[in-house]
């Protein structure tokens, strides 16, 4: 299959819990999947990530069940989700070999909330509920193609509780009704999402870059476990400019050290370039879960300990 040369980049949402009180938007429930665009011209269907990778050769069952889609072309933006028979969505990576995820009983749906295209004409200036509209008309619900539900008069703060609580959801999205598609923007659309908190020490820190010139650009995260340090991930996020300043003087103060971590771990990705200093420092984080690997996903910074 030739490297398919269109993209799509995302529009994204900004973390604001204000979003669960504000009027003229819609809701829908977050899925804890990957954002996945959809292109269909023709027969013809490829399924990119939001970083611009292709994976139609993994879901040959998305590509069959595409061809329902009441266009000769489109594209669409969803999440690409896994659910337990009990209904539940799990979040496991995109490119999970098909054994894997068969073996734990899960199943995969493509969850579509957008659509950007249809037949060569160009949607993403349309308000939000019209593109919804057309996207009701166009896309058959199938085995694995699902449309993402959303209410338009709620009580945020109820629907976001029954979700999380009854339903396990990682949280939900909030869009004004007339939103636009601006692609790559984080200014019109909100998530608020279940938060779990949890403390670290922390052991090293990575240079900051561009506006966190002079600053750390994240913290190197661990627990103790049996009396041994053990790696549960980076943080670079959750920070204003006062707590980076504080941060950075205390940082300067800690003496440096020696990677703490079994040799394979401090070799791992950014971490070579990580400063590494004594475990003094103790901080809480939030967080939405922790992956099999035994770090955080999706940490922020939430305070000092102590």
């Amino acid at each position: 299959m030739a490297k398919w040369k269109k993209r799509i980049d995302p529009m994204l949402c900004k973390d604001d819990d204000s979003y669960l009180t504000r009027k003229g938007h819609i809701i829908e429930r977050k899925y804890d999947g990957t954002r996945v665009i959809l292109f269909k011209e023709g027969t013809d269907v490829h399924l990119i990530s939001r970083g611009n990778i292709e994976y139609t050769e993994l879901y040959p069952e998305l590509v069959e069940q595409a061809q329902s889609i009441k266009a000769r072309s489109c594209i669409l933006d969803g999440e690409l989700a896994f659910f337990t028979p009990e209904g539940y969505d799990v979040f496991k990576p995109i490119h999970t070999s098909r054994q894997t995820w068969m073996n734990e009983g899960l199943e995969f749906q493509y969850m579509v909330f957008d659509i950007l295209e249809k037949n060569g004409k160009d949607l993403k200036m349309l308000p939000l509920l019209e593109r919804k509209a057309i996207l009701s008309k166009t896309v058959s619900i199938t085995e694995n193609i699902k449309l993402v539900d959303f209410q338009m008069d709620y009580n945020g703060e109820k629907y976001f509780k029954q979700l999380t609580e009854k339903e396990h959801a990682e949280g939900v999205v909030v869009k004004p009704k007339e939103s636009l598609y601006f692609e790559g923007s984080r200014t019109a659309w909100g998530k608020v999402k279940v938060k779990k908190v949890d403390t670290a020490w922390v052991v090293g820190y990575l240079p900051g870059e561009g506006a966190r010139s002079g600053y750390f650009g994240s913290l190197v995260l661990a627990q103790k476990q049996n009396g041994k340090l053990i790696y549960v991930g980076r943080v670079g996020t959750g920070f204003n400019e006062r707590q980076l300043m504080e941060l950075t003087k205390i940082l300067n103060l800690i003496p440096e050290t020696k990677c703490p971590f079994e040799f394979y771990v401090c070799h791992e990705g950014k971490l070579r370039e990580a400063t590494f200093i004594q475990p003094k420092l103790k901080i809480r984080i939030s967080f939405q879960e922790i992956t099999p690997s035994g770090k955080f996903r999706g940490p922020a910074f939430e305070g000092i300990v102590g």
